[in-house]
């Protein structure tokens, strides 16, 4: 048995990446656990419960997007920042959307007076076309 063979899952993680650790490996770093006690989790009865856990746990994890759903004029008005609700001055803002209606980013098109804003329809169109961008709402805040 080579010297790295020997290493405990956590520095074999760090070193080596997390391809070349064993199932019970890491079991035995996601759970904590020594290697041997990982081991007989994965092969006892009940491991298996715990397995199909750490597999849906898994699944999970990678279908896992942070990125906002904008389904609505709500959703829309929600994403709208504190700085920019409480401000003096109206905003003209563009949500930049996928094609899963998922926030891509929020762009100032325009910071206007206490009572208007001026918008030329090439801003928005700008904001739009910077990198792919499926669809856009708009927005003018008004000023508090």
């Amino acid at each position: 048995m080579s010297v790295l063979d020997q290493e405990r899952p956590r520095e074999k993680l760090a070193r080596r990446g997390p391809e070349a650790l064993t199932d019970a490996e890491l079991v035995s770093v996601i759970l904590g656990v020594n290697a041997r006690r990982a081991e007989t989790i994965l092969k006892d009865s009940s491991g298996k419960g715990r397995e199909a856990a750490l597999e849906e746990y898994a699944r999970r994890r990678r279908a896992f997007d942070p990125r906002p759903v904008v389904d609505g004029a709500r959703a829309a008005a929600g994403l709208v920042p504190a700085e920019v609700r409480s401000a003096r001055k109206e905003h003209f803002l563009v949500l930049c959307l996928n094609a899963r209606r998922q926030l891509l980013r929020v762009e100032t098109v325009s910071v206007g007076t206490l009572s208007a804003s001026l918008v030329h329809p090439r801003l928005c169109a700008a904001a739009h076309k910077r990198g792919y961008v499926a669809a856009a709402v708009m927005l003018c805040s008004t000023a508090s």
